[in-house]
């Protein structure tokens, strides 16, 4: 009989932070584990050319290894990487990058290395974590990995401080009133999610609720208010059987609807729909960089794509005579009104409400048909920007293109569609020549910020020019990499 466990060396790291070795069999992918560690696997699934394991026992450690911080690392499924050194993590993300864009994309290109975070653990300004049962009380935690198995976690070293004290407060609230947790199996159950976001120095709190009434709900308000009395709570409905945490269907318990704080030099307005970037720190490092990218004059224009409350939008008035926002939802156009007015910035700003791909093209087609110098900025979700808005883009062709990215596959995959490399499908093109060694061409694949360029791929035939890119820690401890890029048009 086959044994089930097997002594192997770890050669590199993967996209998703895990330890990769080569066996008999084909590829084996161990969770936990850094190059040059000789690891006792235990193999807990085949396929074909692929295993995937359990490291049972470290055998010989890496000096990159550290000992965790966390007490459920390992078991809890939000960070990959707190085994490994900081300086290491920074390496890492700068090569995840850097291969995605030679694997997708087709393109070997210096990238400029990862900028690191102001903090390494601590540094999330927002709250997002589900309710749940364990040994017959309600509990708060996060899914372990590939589950939907809720691990107890009473503060995560993400987290600020406030968010142990949040915690406690509902999961108090819940025992005490005999409230229990929604149960995705069977669909019983009220409290699915626990959500809070740091704006300024307010809290907005919100409960995702199964149930369009919470049972003693006044009592949970009164509690939150006592520890955090410039808060604003709400109600989430959030009725369907579905992954999504938050419903549409927001009520307004205590406080403010919106929330007015500072950031960057401006006024902005906070509904708990709007989306913004969870660590502070490195946003406003994205931010700045992408308006000393765009700086321009008095004729250009900037089209900001999934625009979300304006924040960046507003921010990028300073660089040119007109900024547009495009963003789908209700609440964060809204704000982005209010910001774009209390800021007296209603003639440079002008926030369009509707889908992207819907507004987008036309917008940029009647810009570049008056002759104006445009530039767009996408910032699109996890899977990337739609077909229709990069046809659009191919075909207008905007003097730039900057693209802040939370996945780099599907940024290389959206690069290479504009540049030629890939087909409108994310396919490869026919007839290009292939990629030689990286070796080949440059021993450094790093650069310093500024030097990025496309050492090689990038077809003579191409509109434009990789002029920038460079990761961002926004995600420390976790195998997550925020990507800036710019394109320029030759």
């Amino acid at each position: 009989m086959e044994s089930n466990k097997q002594m192997v060396i770890i050669r590199e790291l993967g996209m998703n932070g895990e330890g990769i070795a080569g066996t008999a069999e084909g590829v084996l992918f161990v969770p936990f584990t850094l190059p040059g560690e000789k690891v006792s696997v235990e193999i807990v699934h085949r396929k074909k050319n692929t295993a995937y394991g359990r490291a049972v026992a470290v055998l010989t450690p890496a000096e990159e290894r550290v000992r965790p911080p966390c007490p459920v690392f390992g078991r809890c499924g939000g960070c990959q990487l707190q085994h490994l050194k900081y300086s290491f993590q920074i390496r890492l993300k700068t090569k995840l990058v850097r291969e995605a864009f030679r694997k997708v994309a087709k393109l070997h290109v210096r990238v400029s290395e990862c900028a690191k975070s102001g903090e390494s653990y601590h540094y999330r300004n927002k709250l997002q974590i589900p309710v749940g049962v364990a040994d017959g009380k309600a509990v708060c935690g996060f899914y372990a990995p590939d589950s939907h198995e809720i691990v107890p976690v009473r503060g995560c070293m993400l987290h600020p401080a406030w968010a142990r004290d949040l915690t406690d407060i509902l999961c108090n609230f819940l025992n005490e009133f005999r409230i229990r947790p929604y149960d995705e199996r069977t669909g019983e159950g009220v409290v699915r999610h626990l959500v809070a976001r740091e704006v300024g120095s307010t809290l907005m709190i919100v409960i995702v609720s199964a149930r369009p009434v919470l049972p003693h709900a006044e009592v949970l308000v009164k509690r939150f208010l006592l520890k955090f009395p410039t808060s604003s709570v709400f109600l989430n409905l959030n009725d369907k059987p579905t992954n999504v945490v938050t419903g549409k269907q927001y009520q307004l318990l205590a406080g403010e609807r919106c929330v007015k704080s500072s950031e960057l030099g401006l006024t902005v307005f906070t509904h708990p729909n709007s989306f913004s970037q969870i660590n502070t720190y490195v946003r406003n490092r994205i931010y700045q960089k992408v308006a000393a990218l765009c700086m321009g004059g008095e004729e250009d224009v900037i089209v900001d794509a999934y625009s979300g409350a304006g924040l960046l939008t507003a921010y990028l008035t300073r660089c040119c005579g007109k900024v547009y926002g495009i963003e789908i939802v209700p609440e964060a156009v809204e704000n982005a009104n209010a910001l774009a007015m209390v800021n007296g910035l209603t003639g440079k700003m002008e926030n369009l409400l509707g889908d992207c791909r819907e507004l987008l093209p036309p917008l940029v087609r009647r810009l570049r048909a008056e002759g104006r110098k445009v530039s767009v900025i996408l910032d699109p979700p996890r899977k990337g920007c739609d077909p229709a808005v990069l046809a659009a883009l191919a075909e207008t062709q905007p003097e730039r293109i900057v693209y802040i990215s939370c996945n780099p596959s599907t940024l290389a995959r959206d690069v290479g569609i504009l540049v030629g490399t890939l087909n409108p499908d994310g396919s490869p093109r026919e007839g290009l020549p292939p990629l030689a060694r990286l070796s080949e061409l440059e021993e450094a694949p790093e650069a310093a910020e500024g030097e990025s360029r496309v050492l090689q791929g990038l077809p003579p035939e191409s509109p434009y020019d990789l002029t920038f890119i460079r990761p961002y820690d926004m995600f420390p401890q976790t195998k997550h990499v925020e990507t800036l890029i710019c394109l320029e048009r030759k």
